[in-house]
């Protein structure tokens, strides 16, 4: 492979520390929660509720704005604060800076959709594909022979 000098130096060597990869492993681990509890608190509104509330919000007020009820609320808020696209005090949420590029950064909002409807299901078949050779997760659209 032929890369370009600066990427040949990222590439090449090893740059993180082992508890840098260590995290790096956890996050991987739960990536799909990530993508899911993300992609939901984005949904239902939670997000852009939380950018214009400078004073944060209680659990209780976000699941009413969001009309979900508070359990959803807790699991959602709770997995968010792991992920760390909100903060809390004093018993309010507030976004985090993660939480706004996700929220208004057109790109991060586009590759996000993209991948919940493309990629997201298809992908449960990329061992079959790589070992057959043939887009095998495609049949969640039907079908057909490409995308």
């Amino acid at each position: 492979m032929h890369l370009f000098p600066a990427l040949e130096q990222r590439y090449s060597e090893e740059h993180q520390s082992a508890g840098e990869a260590q995290r790096l492993a956890q996050e991987i681990a739960f990536a799909p929660i990530v993508f899911q509890v993300s992609r939901l608190m984005l949904k239902y509104g939670i997000l852009a509720q939380l950018s214009h509330a400078h004073h944060g919000l209680t659990r209780a007020q976000i699941a009413q704005a969001a009309n979900i009820s508070d359990y959803a609320a807790q699991v959602l808020l709770e997995a968010s604060l792991s992920i760390g696209t909100v903060h809390t005090r004093d018993n309010r949420y507030f976004i985090s800076k993660a939480g706004w590029f996700l929220l208004n950064d057109k790109m991060a909002r586009v590759n996000l959709d993209f991948v919940q409807e493309i990629c997201y299901q298809g992908m449960f078949d990329l061992d079959a594909t790589l070992q057959s050779g043939k887009p095998e997760g495609l049949k969640v659209f039907g079908d057909w022979a490409t995308i």
